[in-house]
This record gives C-alpha cells, structure tokens and sequence, in this order.
C-alpha cells in the first residue's frame, strides 16, 4: 500500500480505528493515530498501549500492507439492532 494512503487513513477526522493486515498473515489493530508513524520507506507501529507506553515496536515497509479495515462495532455486524 502506499504510505500516503495509509497516512491519510490516519488524519481522517474524526479518527475511525482500523485493523492493519501484513502480507506474513499478521493483523496490528490501530485504536489511535498516535500509534503509527509513515514514512517514505517504513511504518512504525506502536501495537498495545499499556498506562499510555507501547509494549513494543513493530516497523514494517508500506507496502506490505494489504488492507486497512474499520473496527467500528468492535468488528461485529448489526442486524435490527441487535448484534449477531
């Protein structure tokens, strides 16, 4: 994916979290813009905020990013009001 795109997802205003799929399978779920730094060449993710401080870091090229998919609801569908 291209870093502009991925940067773009971040600065949406109001910020929508997101779950960032990796071509190795691997899925980081991004709750806050914070969390992620664009580059050129790299993407820094900061994965599970514990007291405010990442446990770790994650850098990874752009464009092994393959999908970029909301986590509105949790993930879940609503049917009716009602979740499935």
């Amino acid at each position: 994916m291209m870093p502009e795109d991925i940067r773009q997802k971040l600065l949406t205003k109001p910020f929508e979290p997101f779950r960032m799929l990796i071509t190795d399978g691997t899925s980081y779920e991004i709750r806050h813009p914070d969390c992620v730094y664009v580059t050129r060449t790299h993407i820094v993710i900061a994965p599970e905020l514990s007291g405010g401080l990442p446990k770790g870091l994650v850098i990874c090229d752009p464009l092994y990013v393959t999908q970029m998919i909301p986590l509105s609801d949790n993930g879940h569908k609503k049917r009716n009001g009602k979740r499935k």
